[in-house]
């Protein structure tokens, strides 16, 4: 709220420009993400004719689905679902609230929360893997075995379309649930290849024109810090701090084994989460800031 009052400020009483006069990305860019990998998507060879894109198949596929729109509708169709879910979940977790207060509860989810608010100006896929992980989270302790199955879907869903979701797998082998946890790679799988097929050249060439396009992005990460880091991770932190420092030596050594540093930390947090007495929730909030920090790129 202080954030929006400031940048209120700084837009309509100041008239100032980007970046005072708002907090997110820049106006002109609006909904970006949406239409480039609606356009990117159009002619289903989406990781050869433009890059700087590491979506995984299923991704891809989803994208296309909105390419036969006009950009107005298709982007309402796009940004529909996901206010459409949270007005529902929220109801169905505050059941026992007063209407009102359910009210102002979604209200300051959906305005107040920069998470929301920065995936919506963007138009980022992030809005729909909060349905996707949202099904997985309000079905995950259900004593109905297909609600269960419903939660497995969604986190098979969720990994499908951007794959750190995956380490929410970790919530399934601390309490032993391993053949649900067989049940998400299964149709994590399926959804991935049968999107796979759906490309020029069929699953073959997709799948390794993404494993490409990955090391791609790996390589941009490592040699431009401009792009791609819209949050506070510790990569992009760290070599902040080193580039302001002006040593050099430390910025590339960090660069080119950050790989392995972030791999020993979700190791050793993983293993924390799997063998610790934390409590569902305590396990998620973890597993949540591991999805935010380690990243080197944004997500």
């Amino acid at each position: 709220l202080v954030a929006a009052v400031y940048y209120f400020w700084h837009a309509f009483v100041l008239k100032q420009d980007y970046p005072y006069n708002t907090y997110l990305t820049l106006p002109s860019a609006r909904f970006g993400d949406y239409f480039d990998m609606v356009l990117m998507c159009g002619n289903l060879n989406p990781y050869r004719d433009l890059a700087r894109s590491c979506y995984p198949p299923f991704a891809k596929l989803v994208f296309y689905l909105f390419h036969p729109f006009t950009p107005g509708f298709g982007l309402l169709l796009f940004l529909l679902p996901p206010f459409c879910f949270l007005f529902w979940a929220a109801r169905r977790l505050l059941a026992r609230v007063a209407v009102g207060q359910q009210v102002l509860t979604i209200l300051f989810i959906l305005f107040l929360g920069y998470p929301f608010l920065f995936a919506l100006d963007r138009g980022n896929l992030e809005l729909q893997i909060l349905i996707s992980l949202g099904v997985f989270f309000l079905f995950y302790n259900s004593q109905e075995a297909w609600r269960r199955d419903l939660a497995s879907l969604g986190l098979a869903a969720g990994m499908a379309l951007k794959l750190y979701p995956g380490l929410l797998l970790l919530l399934l082998l601390k309490d032993r649930r391993f053949s649900d946890c067989l049940k998400v790679l299964l149709i994590f799988e399926l959804l991935t290849a049968a999107s796979a097929c759906a490309f020029v050249g069929g699953a073959p060439a997709a799948l390794s024109d993404f494993r490409e396009m990955l090391s791609v992005i790996d390589a941009l990460v490592k040699s431009d810090l401009q792009y791609g880091h819209g949050n506070a991770g510790i990569f992009y932190g760290v070599a902040i701090v080193l580039a302001k420092l002006g040593w050099e030596t430390g910025l590339e050594w960090f660069s080119r084994y950050y790989w392995l540093i972030g791999l020993l930390l979700l190791a050793g947090y993983s293993a924390l989460i799997v063998r610790s007495r934390l409590s569902y929730w305590a396990s998620t909030m973890c597993l949540v800031i591991l999805m935010c920090l380690i990243p080197a790129l944004s997500n």
